[in-house]
């Protein structure tokens, strides 16, 4: 079985998004939701992380 990720079917605002992660220990997290708002449309994905794990 493979998962599959997706966007809500919603429009992605215009403009560029921060994206905000509170906790952040590889980055595929990060990488994987910067890659669908990208091929959903997104202008530009600007990450923010609170706090990355040694």
């Amino acid at each position: 079985m493979t998962a599959s990720l997706r966007l809500r079917p919603e429009p992605i605002p215009p403009g560029p998004i921060l994206l905000v992660d509170d906790t952040y220990a590889t980055g595929w997290t990060m990488t994987v939701a910067a890659a669908l708002l990208g091929d959903g449309g997104a202008e530009a994905v600007y990450p923010l992380v609170l706090h990355r794990r040694p």
